[in-house]
Order: structure tokens, then sequence, then C-alpha cells
């Protein structure tokens, strides 16, 4: 048997389906996407229950593409909040190896990170978490500012989709990226050496659990590790281990830049 992956989102008319389902094919992001429907969706959005006529799209991929298609699903969906779910799989041999040679992306070839100076940096010592569904916490004040925290301490915080080893063959394929089969990684600027990061993956079940993180880097680099991850299609958060507190992506981001910007960029360096 062939691991194999389907991404499935769901789209309000047939005709957007259809022209999403031949664009992946075109841009080589799935071997196969089928389309059902119409089928009836009952949800709650924004205190409402909904009613609506969907169809289905179900993406046949591989375990390396899987990220990219379902980034590209989000990009294009005409949905605010798009449903994208990705379920691994097992076909047979023959199928399997169908499905290898009909998609023809990687999700790792990416444009290289520009050279040093044109895009901002993050400096950072944090661990990355898929998103859940938490209420907002208290305020954080630091040396770099104010932060508003999601309420997300406790157990309960899910894995990634994504397997352990697929994050980390993505992860290794990054350019300056070395990476140990335990799920140690080290990032180094290629280049000027710059920025350095240290990285520990860490798995449950065989799924990618969280990414410790310290260190450095640009932000095209550390877009390239979140995509590793699964994101865009995945959200994440970030947690402050030494104070114990969880930001959004968005919140982070901007913790990281402050502290780039305040020189950490040197003391966290990993030695």
């Amino acid at each position: 048997m062939q691991p194999l992956v389907e991404v499935r989102t769901t789209f309000p008319d047939r005709l957007r389906a259809e022209a999403c389902a031949r664009r992946l094919l075109e841009e080589g992001l799935a071997a196969c996407v089928q389309i059902d429907g119409p089928v009836t969706s009952v949800y709650r959005w924004q205190g409402r229950i909904e009613c609506a006529e969907e169809w289905r799209c179900t993406c046949k991929t591989t375990p390396a593409a899987a990220p990219a298609c379902a980034a590209a699903l989000v990009a294009d969906h005409p949905y605010d909040l798009p449903e994208v779910l990705v379920a691994r799989v097992e076909g047979g041999d023959a199928y399997g190896r169908w499905v290898a040679d009909g998609v023809t992306t990687m999700p790792a070839a990416v444009p290289p990170p520009p050279p040093p100076g044109v895009d901002g940096g993050m400096a950072f010592e944090a661990v990355i978490h898929a998103l859940r569904p938490v209420p907002p916490g208290p305020v954080h004040a630091d040396a770099w500012g104010t932060w508003p925290t999601l309420a997300a301490g406790g157990a309960g915080i899910p894995p990634f989709a994504i397997s352990f080893d697929d994050a980390l063959e993505s992860m290794a394929r990054m350019e300056g990226v070395y990476a140990e089969p335990d799920g140690s990684v080290v990032g180094v600027d290629p280049a000027a050496r710059a920025w350095q990061f240290d990285a520990q993956l860490s798995d449950l079940g065989g799924r990618l659990l969280a990414v410790e993180i310290k260190g450095s880097c640009p932000t095209t680099v550390f877009d390239r590790l979140l995509s590793a991850c699964g994101w865009p299609a995945a959200p994440v958060m970030a947690q402050l281990p030494r104070a114990g507190v969880f930001l959004d992506e968005a919140t982070f981001r901007r913790h990281a830049a402050a502290r780039w910007e305040a020189g950490d960029a040197r003391t966290l360096r990993p030695g």
C-alpha cells in the first residue's frame, strides 16, 4: 500500500469547483479531483444557523505536496473561511505510483529568500502549535511591547494534520537547513551567516505535535518553515515558553519582528 493524501473542500457551485480542479491539475498539485454534489450543509456562522447547497471537491495528492495543494485552495477560495480538510489515506501500489506521477509540483519549490536586508527579520524563542479554538487570554507585557494572548494553556492542544516525517522532509529540502531523523533541525544563512536557528520537531502517533524553535531568520524563511507544517491551510499559534503565554500567528510575528528590531538576533543565536 502507498501513503496518499486527500485534501477536501466545498464550493458554492459546480462551475467554481471544476475551475479549481482544473487549476490544481494544471499546476501539478493533484493527480485527480473528484467533484460530487450538490450536498446540503447545515452550519453555524456568525451566531446563526445557516443551510446552503455546496459542491464537494476531493483532491488526490501525495503527502509531500499536500500542504501546497491545501494552500492553493485557501488562496483562491470564494469563502471567507473555507473548509479545507487534509486526511492521510492508503492506496494500492499501482494507484499510488499513478498519483505520484501526476503530482509534478514540489511544496518546497518556493522562491528562495531575498538577499539580506531586502525583507524583514524575526527573532524568536517559541513553540509552534496547531491552532485550536480558544478564548482570548490576559494581555501580556514584556520588554518588547504589550501583546494580546490566547487562553490555550493546559491539555488538549492537537497535533498538526501533517505527519512528523513529511514535515521533517519538507524542512530538510530548504536551502541552508539541515535535519536529523530525530527531528533536530538547524538553519543557517547560506550566504553571510547573518541568521541562524535551532528547532526540534516532536511527534504524537506519527503526526507533527509541535516545533520548538530558537534563533532568527528572515520572514520568508519563517514562512517556509511554517509551510512545512501545513500552513497556511493549517493555522498556527505560538507559545512563549519563558512567559508561558500563547499568541496567535499575527501577534507572534509582531513580537518576533520587535525582537529583531531590538537586536535580539545576536542574543538568541544558538551557541
